[in-house]
């Protein structure tokens, strides 16, 4: 029998869980979605985002992906 993991744990338990994906081909570089991350989760190479941080620590707040001009960012609720 396998365990339980903590993603299926949290959800189990009535939490939610964030996927946060960059399109790399979209993104022009303005470094405004890593500005905007309250949660601090996305970072800036100088050329492009990335996520730099636990995905798990996403609010699901939906702020990078409104302030992303080119709609490169995306949040995908599990």
């Amino acid at each position: 029998m396998r365990g339980v993991t903590i993603v299926e744990r949290f959800l189990k338990e009535g939490g939610s869980m964030f996927i946060v994906a960059i399109n790399q081909e979209k993104c022009t570089g303005c470094d405004s979605c890593a500005e905007g991350c309250p949660a601090h989760i996305l970072g800036f190479d100088g050329t492009h985002a990335y996520v730099s941080g636990d995905e798990a620590e996403c609010l699901g707040c939906e702020s990078c992906t409104s302030v992303c001009p080119s709609g490169a960012v995306t949040i995908t609720e599990l």
